[in-house]
Formats: structure tokens, sequence, C-alpha cells
């Protein structure tokens, strides 16, 4: 195996340059000077400068008017670790480089660490983005051995570029698009945009500041009211917020899911079942009655081995019955296929706990699954009330939901409500559990005990006219 000492090497023909290894006859040259990790971190990593340097330099003669440049991260070289055949990995990778290589007569192709590649092609807007060949590439089935081949795993980000190419800058890019596929599981190709560039703003910015948000009481719970079909308040959820000094009100969607990926969600799910528990407690010392209170809890939480017993003894600690915390999981949860987050969901209903299926119809729900859970309520998600009743076949849908909902016995309420024109066809369908800005926003810890001293002051009055 030879090391060639040269870095860049001028060629007519398609050169894939990779670290680590090479062979003669497949085309693949091999430099050692390329030594990156295979776990590249974005907030954390400093890659050499030397290296996008070089690449530049690679290309100050190839002037086109813009570039694509992609990075693939192969995902199933795991199974290589169990292989008899060590030289399987090396055979797997410079397969696929040498594919890549003849895709365009110019391109620069780069194995970093032990499961990237970064490319470089020219892009015209006049012919079709590289991203069909890349797909058919990755697509098809690498031959390892006679009777041996393997379909890859990946996720690519790309991003395109403008002469004269700024290669450290298109890395990150397209490394951010990358980790966006990732997380969305359904997609293999994403283009770098802007609003990929605000998530991993956002993630950087959780991620570094969530602690100081602990510390200095920057997470506040909000309370939206729910109301039943004689408009008479029936309890609230609970909702999160973190009010930064930087980037003003960050809503749940923006970074819960961040937190869950780095282990903090448990952390902030305590937090705010304290908070919870403390609003219970004053509601019943205050008014002598209980209003329930929903919770949304994440798989994390759920599967968390402490998690029944920690809740328990808050609520022990307060004196709160099960029956005032209601427990919303979202219905993703199914296809976590996890033996024990049914155990907790079921134990939880032993206990006494309402268990919710929350954003019901949004995700992937397998009616085959719930069963197996022990729900006892679904809440219907928003998107079902888009254009009812105006929409026929969105109220025909809207309609099929209410009714396999009520024959397999479940409570429902739905979210989302935002008129009386709405209101009416779910009261028409039987339904009487609601929530939505038509009744009410979500409102402050302040305003909500304003809204139930009005409430009780109402009920006091009315007691002592009669």
């Amino acid at each position: 195996m030879k090391i060639k000492e040269n870095f860049i090497q001028q060629s007519s023909q398609p050169v894939a340059i990779s670290h680590g290894f090479s062979n003669p006859e497949s085309n693949v040259v091999s430099y050692n000077y390329l030594s990156f990790s295979e776990d590249t971190d974005i907030v954390t990593d400093n890659l050499d400068e030397d290296f996008f340097r070089h690449i530049e330099m690679y290309w100050s003669n190839i002037e086109y008017l813009s570039y694509e440049c992609y990075l693939i991260e192969i995902k199933n070289l795991c199974i290589f670790e169990v292989s008899d055949a060590p030289g399987n990995t090396f055979i797997f990778i410079r397969n696929i480089l040498s594919s890549l290589a003849v895709v365009d007569h110019e391109n620069f192709i780069t194995k970093i660490g032990q499961n990237k590649i970064f490319v470089i092609w020219p892009y015209d807007e006049q012919i079709c983005s590289h991203r069909a060949d890349l797909l058919n590439v990755l697509g098809s089935a690498v031959s390892i051995k006679e009777g041996l081949s393997i379909h890859p795993i990946f996720r690519s980000g790309y991003t395109l570029m403008t002469y004269p190419i700024n290669v450290n800058k298109a890395y990150r890019e397209a490394e951010m698009a990358s980790r966006f596929a990732f997380f969305n599981n359904r997609k293999r190709v994403q283009i770098y945009n802007k609003e990929i560039q605000n998530l991993f703003d956002i993630f950087i910015y959780t991620s570094t500041k969530i602690e100081t948000a602990f510390n200095k009481k920057e997470l506040e719970l909000v309370y939206q009211p729910q109301f039943d079909n004689n408009l008479q308040l029936i309890g609230f959820e609970a909702l999160v917020r973190w009010e930064s000094p930087d980037r003003g009100t960050i809503f749940p969607d923006d970074f819960i899911p961040i937190l869950e990926r780095t282990g903090q969600i448990i952390k902030l799910g305590n937090y705010i079942i304290t908070e919870c528990c403390l609003f219970l407690n004053k509601v019943k010392n205050r008014y002598k009655r209980n209003i329930p209170l929903a919770l949304n809890f994440s798989p994390s939480e759920i599967e968390n081995k402490n998690f029944i017993n920690n809740l328990i003894a808050k609520l022990n600690q307060y004196s709160i019955s099960p029956s005032e915390l209601h427990i919303e999981i979202t219905e993703n949860i199914l296809l976590e296929n996890d033996e024990i987050i049914r155990q907790n969901i079921n134990k939880l209903s032993e206990y006494g706990f309402a268990i919710y299926i929350d954003d019901f119809g949004k995700k992937y729900s397998s009616l085959s699954e719930i069963k197996d859970f022990a729900f006892t309520h679904i809440k219907i998600d928003r998107s079902f009330l888009t254009g009812v009743p105006q929409n026929k076949e969105a109220a025909k849908l809207l309609e099929a939901i209410i009714l396999f909902c009520e024959n397999i016995g479940f409570d429902v309420i739905v979210e989302g409500v935002e008129n009386q024109t709405q209101l009416e066809f779910l009261v028409d369908k039987g339904l009487k559990k609601f929530q939505g800005y038509y009744f009410s926003k979500p409102i402050t810890h302040k305003t909500a005990f304003e809204l139930l001293d009005s409430i009780h002051n109402s009920r006091e009055n009315n007691i002592k006219t009669n």
C-alpha cells in the first residue's frame, strides 16, 4: 500500500482523495495528511485550516459559477465490527468512493474519519443537480466480494457555493444539513438553508445556556384553560416557556427536543413536576376543590427507571392525588416499541392517573398498538380542525376519528378550537371537552389564579343569592 507524498494531484481523470488506505487498481489515492476524528462535533470541533486551504487550491484553476458540496455519513459500518473479514470496511468505503468519483469529470472526494465522505462537484443550473447521481450510487448495493453486497445506510447534507469557493463554510453548512437529515429520519439528503442554520443556532444556545436558565429561573410555566360544552372550566394544561434575556421567549418545540437528546430533559421534567404540584396544592388550599392539571411527558422520561417513584414521592410531598395530574404522552411513543415504556404507562394507570394520547393523528399512530397501552383519554390534534366545518372532507375525517374514539371507549378532548363555528360542530358531534384560543391563550400563573378567583367568587355569590 503506497502513500502519496504530494497533497493535490491535478488530473484529467476522476480523483478520489481518502485517508488511511490506497489501492492503485481502484484509482483511489491516499494521503496521510488527513487525520480528522470520526466523531466530528459541530459545536466543539476545530478542523485544520490547511485541509480547507488545500482543497481551495485544487479548485483555484478550475472556475465554475457554482459548486455542490456534500457531506455523506455512512451509518451501517458497525456491521463489519463482527465480521470475520476486517478488510470489508476498506472495500465497502473504497467502492463507494470509486462510484462517486466517476459521476463527474471534475470532482473532489475526501474520506474523513471512519464513516464520512466529503464531495465537491461543479454545479450547472442548466443541468440536473448531482443529488440524483448521489442517490443512485448510495441507493444501490455495494459489492464487497462475490456473493456479498450491502446497501449503504446513510444521511447526507449538501450546500451550494459560488466561486471562489469557501470550503470551510461549505463543509460546516453541509454538516449542519447532514445532522438535520439524521434527526429527520425519513429524509436521506437535506439541502442547507437558513432554517437549518437557525435550528443549529438554537441547538448551540440551548446546549450551552440551559443550566443558566435553571439557575436564574428563566423557565416559566403558563397554563391553558380547558372548558366543557357548557363553557365551564374543567382544568388546565401546563406548558413551559423559556424567557431568555438574549432571545426573548423560546417555545418548547424549539428547545425540548434538544434537551431530550442531551439528557437534560429529566432535570426539566423534575422542575415542571414540582411547579405543577405547587400550583395544584395552592388551588386545593385556596378553593377547597380539585382542578386537574395536564402535563406532557417525553418517552425518555417515561422510560427512566426512577420516573414513577419520583413522581409519586413528589405528589405525596404536596398532598396531591394522581387523579389531579393528567399525563399527556405524544402518540409517537407508540413507535418506541419499548416494553419498559409500556409497563410504566400501564403502572401509571393503575395508580389512578388519567393517561392521554396527545396530538392524536398528527404522527404515525398504529391502531393495533394502542390496545397494548393503558390509555384512557385521547387529545385530537388541532390540525384536524383546519377548514372544519366548511371543508366537507376535513369534517368527515374528523367525524370518523371522533367515532373511532367513542367506539373504543376513550374520553376525548379537542385542542385548537378557534371559533364558535368549530365549537358548535364539535358539540353537535357529542364532544364535551375543549381547549383552544377561542376560549383562552396560555396564561401566566398570576392570570390563572385571577381566573380561578373570578369563578370562585361568582359561585359564592350564586350560593348566597340562592
